[in-house]
Formats: structure tokens, C-alpha cells, sequence
């Protein structure tokens, strides 16, 4: 089980393995089992942002273990969201 760096700018902290936009780490989602996924939001311009990573999730029901973390724009502390039973899906 690993755990998910997503990020295009800031350097993959110590235990993560870095996706440096939202096709790596859909390929990571799909191909791993996946512990704690960190998802920055704004991966560069004109490029798909963690909002896809995140239909992704939801499309392949493959969520992460323990939980997802959304690092803010301007602070170094995460937001992290427990992962403790599948999410529904909405249309």
C-alpha cells in the first residue's frame, strides 16, 4: 500500500510517491492500493486539475484507505478527510 504526493510545484514529502499531474495519479489509483492521497488542486495551466482525480475516485470506487488530503494554497498544514466507508455516488 502506498501513499499519493499529487503536486506540480511543491516537493513530495518523505513515504509518498509524487504524481506530478492528474494522469499520474490516475494510473497510480488504478494500478496501486492506495493509503493517504494528497491532492493539490491546481496542477498548472490548461492542464486537468484534482478535481478529475477526484471524479476518478468516485467513477472507480478505488478510494484510499485511511484518507484524503487537500494542502491549502498559502499554509504548510493539510486539510484531511478520514476515508472510513465508500462515498456515494451522486448525478
Amino acid at each position: 500500500m502506498i501513499h499519493v504526493y499529487l503536486d506540480d510545484y511543491r516537493p513530495c514529502p518523505k513515504g509518498f510517491v509524487l504524481a506530478r499531474n492528474a494522469e499520474e495519479c490516475k494510473l497510480l489509483i488504478d494500478s496501486e492500493s492506495i493509503d493517504i492521497l494528497s491532492l493539490d488542486y491546481d496542477l498548472g495551466w490548461n492542464e486537468p486539475t484534482g478535481y478529475e482525480v477526484v471524479r476518478h475516485l468516485v467513477e472507480s470506487a478505488r478510494y484510499p484507505k485511511k484518507s484524503i488530503c487537500i494542502p491549502p494554497a498559502r499554509r504548510e498544514e493539510c486539510i484531511c478527510i478520514k476515508c472510513c466507508r465508500p462515498m456515494r455516488r451522486w448525478k
